[in-house]
């Protein structure tokens, strides 16, 4: 081999590669300028926003409504005898963390109210179920605490039937059949009593509702049972007091 393969006598390639790098230099050095100028002079854009953020908090009313401070209670008797504390447990048979609770209180608990029947559905015969777990589980405390069961009339999609009691509380020969219903379920529980949670009834259910209570509290008493009311708070369609005279305790459902 005479030249190497490379070899340029003339010196044209040296000049024409000198030439392209000039440009390809000038190409970056336009490029990195550009860049910088972009960076430069381009403006903050402004933080994304919601719809939510447009609202403003909402600030604590200066003043309560009347019904909110408790004009809707009955007026308190100074010098009622309270007697001693007690603790009564609601519980749910399905509900899983509702079952250790008991478990693990149950030392702690007078009462236990296991929401065990409905009265809503077709025909609003009542329905009960029995929980033998919940039994497995109060016969193995120290201290058993006495059986409550709670009927409510909330129906299987998860609606309160208010008007469907109204109509069942309205009848007298149905008022009947709930009360001996009640009077089995009792018995076989082996209860002290019944918790009555019935929601969402009209104003003009209430009158047939204390009938009812004044009806049932007889035949409860015949065996000690107790007659046990679950209220809403702050309703004034439920004359607590009214109620309060034809039952034996009201749980007000402050939660």
């Amino acid at each position: 081999m005479t030249h190497p393969i490379f070899f340029d006598p003339t010196g044209r390639r040296a000049r024409r590669t000198f030439a392209i790098a000039l440009a390809v230099i000038a190409v970056v050095v336009a490029a990195l300028v550009a860049l910088g100028v972009a960076f430069t002079t381009s403006r903050d854009h402004a933080p994304i926003r919601f719809a939510e953020d447009a609202r403003r908090p909402v600030a604590i009313a200066a003043t309560v409504p009347i019904v909110e401070r408790g004009a809707w209670q009955p007026v308190a008797n100074a010098s009622a005898d309270r007697g001693p504390r007690e603790v009564f447990a609601f519980y749910m048979p399905w509900d899983a963390p509702s079952r250790r609770a008991l478990r693990d209180r149950l030392g702690e608990i007078d009462w236990v109210v296991p929401g065990l029947a409905t009265i809503a559905g077709p025909g609003r015969a009542m329905t009960y179920e029995a929980d033998p777990a919940m039994h497995a589980i109060v016969a193995q405390g120290a201290k058993r605490p006495h059986i409550l069961p709670m009927v409510q009339n909330a129906a299987s999609d998860g609606h309160w039937d208010g008007a469907g009691t109204a109509k069942l509380l309205a009848d007298p020969a149905a008022r009947r059949r709930l009360a001996d219903a009640l009077v089995d379920m009792v018995s076989q529980e082996r209860g002290r009593g019944v918790v009555l949670d019935l929601e969402n009834l009209p104003r003009s259910a209430h009158v047939d509702y204390r009938r009812f209570l004044a009806e049932l509290r007889p035949r409860f008493a015949q065996h000690g049972w107790m007659v046990a009311l679950a209220v809403p708070v702050a309703d004034p369609d439920w004359d607590l007091a009214a109620y309060a005279a034809v039952v034996d305790r009201v749980f007000v459902m402050a939660y």
